[in-house]
């Protein structure tokens, strides 16, 4: 998750190519920001689980310690995966309402090429490269159709904070 911040400071402090753009691209990355921290989250909760699976292996093969190990480790590693299972309802939850929110953004525009181009980038994830080949159109014409969607977007994002 450090990464996640680091990209977004990154992406934060490039020149700016219009104040719209980069406002929509703020928000339009947060569903793919929300969809990686939702993936860390369940990589974190396969390595619990996997611990889980070995502790209470050992605790088969050793039933009582003369040390007084009890299963601890087995109960926190429990303890942990429940909430981490708790963190990942919320946080798929609120992955849901920015999707949802994306998709009224794209839906406003104008241009059918501009919603097509928006949706494979920021519901999708696609590459650009990609975007082009499954649209079939050159690729400076997806960039194109991107910038003067951001563009659009960001605008009606402004228009709405004005109402």
């Amino acid at each position: 998750m450090e990464t996640r911040q680091k990209d977004r400071r990154i992406m934060l402090h490039r020149k700016p190519s219009n104040p719209y753009s980069e406002k929509a691209k703020i928000v339009l990355s947060e569903v793919l920001w929300k969809e990686r921290e939702i993936a860390a989250m369940l990589e974190e909760m396969e390595r619990l689980h996997a611990m889980r699976t070995r502790i209470t292996s050992t605790l088969r093969e050793v039933t009582t310690s003369p040390t007084g190990f009890n299963g601890d480790k087995r109960a926190d590693a429990t303890a942990q995966l429940i909430e981490l299972q708790n963190k990942l309802c919320d946080r798929v939850a609120l992955y849901a309402e920015s999707v949802e929110s994306v998709l009224q953004l794209i839906d406003g525009l104008h241009s059918g090429r501009q919603r097509e181009v928006m949706q494979r980038r920021y519901v999708l994830g696609w590459t650009f490269p990609r975007i082009a080949a499954d649209l079939g159109i050159e690729l400076d014409t997806a960039y194109h159709l991107h910038g003067r969607a951001l563009y659009n977007v960001g605008k009606s994002l402004s228009n709405n904070e004005m109402t």
